[in-house]
């Protein structure tokens, strides 16, 4: 920020010092690397997000998952899922997924399953489909032309005409929202072979003792790949995505 130069200098350095002061506790919570951030989901169905809390008494930051319906409704909710610590969840699942990644066959299978899925839930033929809507939407745009020169010619009232393209930007519009939802589908599919093939690599590649050496964004990052989304229960956590199964907090 320019200073004026008629401010003592002396002034302009405590003004400074203060500025920098003040922003050193929004540094602090911006540096926690949270890994589980976007990939914890409350029992109640809605997500986590993260909070920080700050002791009165010393001062320190204690960082906690909670539930967002919780956060939003307050003594409104119904929900009674207590927040989670985030370094004991955090601990829990990075134990049991580090345990995996030393396991390749292990991570294959899962991702091969999740592309089974995903590739089961488009249309039968999706190459088929795709043509047939952009095919649509070309035949959209080739009748719009000619309704438009029929009503130029006079063969046509303004009135039918407004309700010819209405009806053609309806049936435009589907065949767009179709042809959006097959390429998702296959962008999905694709992005899984990508990472499933990146981690199998970067995992071949790697000594199993370097794992424990991951920052909290390369786990972060992995856990993505996996597609891991994690549920406290009573008993500890339910994992689905790449790997489906429960784990219970030990130690």
């Amino acid at each position: 920020m320019p200073v004026p130069a008629h401010l003592p200098r002396v002034l302009v350095d405590q003004a400074r010092a203060v500025m920098a002061a003040s922003r050193a506790p929004e540094r602090k919570r911006l540096a926690r690397k949270w890994e589980l951030r976007g990939l914890l989901r409350c029992s109640c169905g809605w997500k986590m997000t993260t909070h920080t809390a700050t002791s009165r008494g010393n001062g320190a930051d204690y960082h906690y998952y909670v539930c967002n319906q919780r956060k939003d409704r307050g003594r409104e909710c119904d929900c009674r899922q207590r927040a989670v610590r985030a370094i004991e969840v955090e601990r829990v699942v990075w134990t049991f997924v580090s345990n995996l990644l030393r396991e390749p066959a292990t991570i294959r299978v899962g991702m091969e399953r999740l592309i089974e899925e995903e590739r089961t839930s488009q249309a039968q033929n999706p190459e088929r489909e795709l043509k047939v809507w952009v095919q649509k939407i070309a035949d959209c745009a080739q009748r719009r032309s000619a309704y438009q020169d029929q009503h130029a010619a006079g063969l046509m009232s303004l009135e039918e005409l407004g309700s010819k393209l209405r009806d053609l930007d309806t049936t435009r519009r589907i065949a767009e929202r179709e042809l959006a939802t097959l390429k998702d589908h296959r962008r999905r599919v694709q992005d899984l072979e990508q990472d499933r093939d990146a981690l199998l690599e970067s995992m071949a590649e790697m000594v199993p003792e370097a794992l424990d050496s991951l920052t909290g964004e390369e786990k972060s990052r992995t856990y993505r790949m996996l597609r891991l989304e994690v549920t406290p229960t009573t008993e500890g956590y339910d994992v689905s995505g790449a790997l489906c199964t429960s784990v219970t907090p030990s130690g």
